[in-house]
């Protein structure tokens, strides 16, 4: 194990202030669960970014790109390492003509009504997904048959040199909720295509609808939980399954969209994660389908993760 004291020492030497001790991180994702970071950094700027990792290759522990934290799920036993939160410097987007080059923080509602108030068409299905770009385009997010990499011409990263690096479109693959991306991705550029404000605006409200009429609202919950298996959907497998509405302390299945988890006020992350497991083994024995995470899990669990 590294001195921790000593890494604070060297964090604080050139972050100051910017470093926090034992960040509780529950605020910081859609969850709201998750215990302390023991190190937790909001980097302004490229500068931040850098000075932090290479203190963490130093000491050789572990870290992690936290964005919206609308897609994982924190251990109550928090982080045992640095924490990264990308913060004002990447923050920002411009839209030239038909593209848009955005920061990795942006949030993703805003580069769509970005995207609307230009009257660039191709961002529609995107409207409501809650997160940032980057961890889009990590992921390549996606919803009514369309993905943000398709979208995607160029990505900024700052790989395991800490040096610089844009990756364009013929270097990158896309599938299904995954990218080749490897780095932090700083800066992503969309080429989208000019249309008519109003139809274009047409269809985000009408995906929008949809997006309310058929998942849970106005509760803590990270989207799906679960990735589709080939040929079949994560929520007709864990309906048939009889695990629809179930419960774990103060985690549940929602009634709604069996494939979302929600917390209902006062779940531990030890609740949504028991849940989470008593799901899959549902959905193993009736289906003989083994269900792969969508959501990322961070931190120490009780059994080591999946």
């Amino acid at each position: 194990m590294p001195d921790w004291q000593q890494v604070y020492l060297s964090l604080f030497e050139v972050l100051g202030k910017k470093v926090k001790r034992n960040q509780i991180l529950a605020p910081f994702t859609s969850f709201r669960v998750g215990g302390p970071a023991r190190f937790f950094v909001e980097a302004d700027n490229i500068y931040d970014l850098k000075a932090a990792l290479k203190i963490a290759q130093q000491f050789n522990f572990p870290w992690f790109i936290l964005g919206r934290g609308t897609n994982i799920l924190v251990s109550d036993n928090g982080f045992d390492g640095l924490v990264l939160r990308l913060s004002s410097g990447f923050s920002r987007f411009i839209v030239e003509g038909e593209r848009i080059v955005s920061g990795a923080a942006v949030p993703l509602p805003e580069l769509v009504l970005g995207a609307l108030t230009n009257s660039l068409e191709g961002l529609d299905f995107a409207v409501g997904i809650p997160g940032s770009v980057g961890g889009a385009v990590k992921m390549n997010a996606g919803a009514f048959g369309k993905e943000i990499g398709s979208l995607v011409n160029r990505v900024t990263v700052l790989d395991s040199s800490l040096e610089l690096k844009n990756l364009y479109r013929s270097e990158l693959t896309f599938g299904y909720r995954s990218s080749s991306v490897k780095g932090v991705i700083l800066e992503a550029e969309l080429m989208l295509k000019r249309g008519e404000e109003k139809k274009i605006k047409d269809q985000m409200e009408m995906n929008f609808r949809l997006r309310k009429k058929n998942q849970p609202q106005g509760c803590f919950s990270a989207g799906s939980i679960f990735k589709n298996p080939p040929g079949d959907k994560a929520f007709r497998l864990i309906e048939s399954a009889g695990a629809k509405g179930l419960k774990v302390g103060g985690a549940m299945v929602s009634p709604q969209h069996a494939n979302f988890i929600v917390n209902l006020g006062k779940a531990s992350s030890a609740d949504i994660y028991s849940l989470i497991k008593e799901v899959r083994e549902r959905v193993w024995n009736k289906h003989n389908i083994l269900l792969e995470l969508e959501i990322e899990l961070v931190g120490r669990f009780e059994d080591g993760n999946f």
